[in-house]
Parts: C-alpha cells; structure tokens; sequence
C-alpha cells in the first residue's frame, strides 16, 4: 500500500541535496507527488528547486506528508 497518493503535498527531508542538486531540492521544500510507482514517487518541486524542469523521481523515506490539521492535507 502507497504511502502517499497522486496530488498529496510532501515535504523533501533527504540528505542528498547537496551531492545531487540537479535531482533533489533543498532540505524542507515543498512538492506535490504526480506519480506512484510502486517502488518510488515522482515530485514535480517548484521552479527552479532541481534542474530541468524540477519533475524528479524520490524515495518514500525521503518523502513527508504535509499536513494541515489531523487528517487533512494541503
């Protein structure tokens, strides 16, 4: 079962910003998952975040749900 589903809101909390900027943003930035692949989630990240057009594949662990209240996402 997905951790995540397609439109969630997530937060990038990864360590590999630094050695791999072109595929992962900095620690904390925003995304919203637009695919799921059953082994990792594809993020399209804010303009300007990655390279490219900032759309990168990720890994659940690397992943966490933003929420706004109990069980509500933004």
């Amino acid at each position: 079962m997905s951790k995540f589903n397609i439109g969630d809101k997530v937060k990038y909390i990864g360590p590999d910003h630094a050695e791999f900027s072109d595929f992962y943003p900095l620690y904390g930035t925003i995304g919203e998952i637009k695919e799921d692949r059953s082994d990792h989630y594809w993020v399209q990240w804010p303009k300007g975040s990655t390279s490219d057009d900032d759309y990168w594949s990720c890994d659940e662990i690397n992943l966490e749900a933003i929420k706004t209240n109990k069980n509500e996402m933004i």
